[in-house]
């Protein structure tokens, strides 16, 4: 798989995230000012509160849409002989980059979902080389290919 194209479509996929927690974000700081005439009673601190409480769940897939960009971007997605940050594996006929977690998506026409470091399949397939195992959701796993 050409591994440019890959690092592409994962740019691709975390930039459409990332607009999108952006806009929501917009979305709702622009809709949430309050208005002139609201007195301050408890009230309209009652809702003061739920605001912050929702802009701040709000924040978090913004931070995270951001943190994953941030991480992308730094990853050196070259061929790899081992299962490390940028590298391409199949495992039982699957394929995982190791980058940030995303939802599936294609790639000159297979399936691939990123998985991160922090991922119970990079956890224990860590280091390892095609042939070996890898012991994650209670089986162990071969790997069958590493780029």
């Amino acid at each position: 798989m050409d591994k440019n194209a890959l690092r592409n479509a994962l740019l691709a996929l975390e930039t459409q995230e990332l607009q999108a927690a952006q806009q929501a974000y917009a979305d709702y700081s622009a809709a949430a000012k309050p208005a002139a005439d609201l007195q301050d009673d408890a009230e309209s601190h009652s809702l003061n509160v739920q605001d912050a409480e929702l802009a701040q769940g709000l924040e978090a897939p913004l931070q995270s849409a951001e943190d994953a960009m941030a991480t992308l971007q730094a990853i050196d997605f070259g061929p790899k002989t081992d299962v490390a940050p940028g590298a391409l594996l199949q495992v039982g006929g699957q394929h995982f980059v190791v980058a940030v977690a995303t939802r599936p998506f294609q790639v000159d026409g297979v399936q691939v979902m990123g998985i991160s470091t922090e991922s119970p399949l990079y956890q224990s397939a860590q280091g390892k080389r095609v042939g070996e195992t890898a012991a994650f959701g209670g089986k162990h796993h071969r790997i069958d290919h590493i780029e």
